[in-house]
């Protein structure tokens, strides 16, 4: 190989070299700025002992687009029969734990259909009786009557105030909040015909360290909703 060709070889070799050089320089700045504005900054939550990032979080956002949106909505604001994330009602409790625990082993709620034990008469009782509860437009006279058919059949789910019980997932029935909705027709079939939900358990689908990404960013919407 002649001196020319050798020495042209040699500085296509050194260009490249220093062109990948450049490249790679040029993006380990691009990453350490990021670490000193964006992804270095703290949401100023603390979620299982640590703080959140942005990146994180936009990590779980991701998880949760793919994951549960599908039931859940884009938002996190629910569907007939799915529970809103950002608010503070929660059915089995709010706080990390308890959200970890139900991405990771699951929920199965069931509601027993009571037409069966109670009557119609009672069916629309009750319901009237809950309208009063949380606060809707009732009859009265019905109300009272579906009173004494709640304390004898709904209080151990429920509790006898009507608030609900997060061990059970039974929901508050005194807010007004619902998860399948609250017209009048409405509650009457939840209680005649009975309601089943299930959230499938993540933990053989997602490895733990996303399902804690999914958990922080399911906590944080709560957070952002009640502000």
């Amino acid at each position: 190989m002649s001196t020319f060709w050798s020495l042209w070889i040699i500085i296509l070799t050194s260009t490249n070299l220093v062109l990948l050089f450049w490249i790679l320089m040029a993006n380990r700045k691009k990453a350490v700025k990021g670490e000193e504005t964006k992804e270095a900054q703290t949401t100023g939550h603390v979620y299982d002992g640590i703080e959140e990032y942005d990146n994180a979080l936009k990590m779980g956002f991701r998880l949760f687009a793919n994951n549960c949106a599908i039931c859940h909505g884009a938002d996190g604001g629910g569907n007939p029969g799915f529970p809103n994330l950002t608010d503070k009602d929660w059915l089995y409790g709010g706080t990390p734990e308890k959200i970890l625990e139900t991405i990771t082993h699951g929920r199965k709620a069931a509601m027993p259909a009571w037409v069966g034990v109670i009557g119609e008469e009672s069916v629309v009782d009750v319901a009237e009786y809950v309208l009063q509860i949380s606060g809707g437009e009732h009859d009265a006279a019905k109300a009272e009557k579906g009173a004494k058919v709640f304390a004898a059949n709904c209080v151990a789910c429920h509790g006898a105030d009507g608030k609900g019980n997060q061990a059970v997932g039974a929901p508050n029935l005194t807010d007004k909040t619902w998860l399948y909705g609250g017209k009048p027709a409405t509650i009457r079939q939840t209680i005649r015909d009975g309601r089943n939900g299930v959230m499938p358990a993540q933990q053989e689908l997602l490895k733990e360290d996303r399902i804690h990404l999914l958990a922080a960013y399911v906590y944080s919407l709560s957070l952002e909703g009640s502000n």
